[in-house]
C-alpha cells in the first residue's frame, strides 16, 4: 500500500479503521520528502484524529520528521505553520482559514468522507487551493458507507479524472432518478461495479485480514 501512493500522485487508501492507514501514508510521505517529491505535507482530519493519532504514529513511522498539529487558536495554528514541521496537520473546519502563504505542495485528506458533499463550505474552500497541492491523496474507511452518490465528491478532491467535474453528469451516468422534485436518485444495476473498476487504477483496497 506504501508502495502504491509512493508511486501515484493521486491516489486513495479503503480500508477500515485500524488496518494501519495512518502507518502506509507516513511511510510514503518520509519517502517522498527524502526525494524530493514533496517539499512539505499538509494533512486535513478530524480534530481528535489530528491531535491522537499522527502524532502518535508519527514516531513509530516517520521518526525523523517533525509533525506540527494546527489546532487551537488562530495563533496557535499559526505557530504551526509557520514551523520548521515537514508534515503538518490541521483539522476540517480550519480549511476556511488556511494561511494565504501555504507552502504545502502534498495533501493528505484523512477520513475523506468529510469532503463528500461538493457544495459544502469545506469542499469549496479547499476547492479554491486544490491547484497548489501537485500530489493529493485520500484515505478513508467508510467511502460508500452512505450511498454510492457520496463517492463523486471524494474522488473529485483526489483527482477529477476518475469520476468527472460535474456530479450531475456522475449522476446521470450511473443512477436513475426517482424523484426529481426532490432530487432523489438510486444507483443503476451494476453502478458499484462500473464505478469501482473506473477508479480502480487510483485505489487501493487494503483487506484487514491481510494485515493481521
Amino acid at each position: 500500500a506504501a508502495d502504491f501512493l509512493f508511486e501515484r500522485d493521486r491516489a486513495m487508501i479503503l480500508a477500515p479503521v485500524g488496518a494501519g492507514k495512518t502507518a502506509i501514508t507516513l511511510t510514503a510521505m518520509t519517502e517522498l520528502i527524502a526525494e524530493g517529491h514533496v517539499k512539505r505535507w499538509l494533512v486535513l482530519a478530524p480534530k481528535r484524529v489530528c491531535t491522537d493519532v499522527w502524532p502518535v504514529e508519527q514516531p513509530k513511522w516517520a521518526l525523523d520528521f517533525k509533525i506540527a498539529v494546527a489546532v487551537g487558536t488562530p495563533a496557535q495554528r499559526q505557530a504551526a505553520f509557520d514551523s520548521a514541521a515537514l508534515i503538518v496537520v490541521t483539522n476540517y473546519d480550519n480549511i476556511q482559514s488556511l494561511p494565504d502563504d501555504l507552502d504545502c505542495d502534498g495533501l493528505v485528506a484523512d477520513e475523506l468522507t468529510r469532503l463528500k458533499n461538493p457544495s459544502g463550505k469545506r469542499f469549496k474552500a479547499l476547492a479554491k487551493v486544490l491547484d497548489r497541492f501537485k500530489v493529493r491523496w485520500g484515505l478513508t474507511g467508510s467511502f460508500t458507507s452512505n450511498g454510492l452518490e457520496d463517492v463523486f465528491g471524494q474522488c473529485k478532491v483526489v483527482d477529477q479524472n476518475l469520476l468527472g467535474r460535474s456530479k450531475g453528469a456522475f449522476l446521470q451516468q450511473y443512477f436513475v432518478c426517482i424523484n426529481r422534485d426532490f432530487g432523489q436518485w438510486v444507483p443503476a444495476p451494476g453502478a458499484l461495479e462500473q464505478v469501482m473498476a473506473r477508479i480502480k487504477p487510483a485505489t487501493f483496497v487494503l483487506d484487514p485480514g491481510d494485515y493481521k
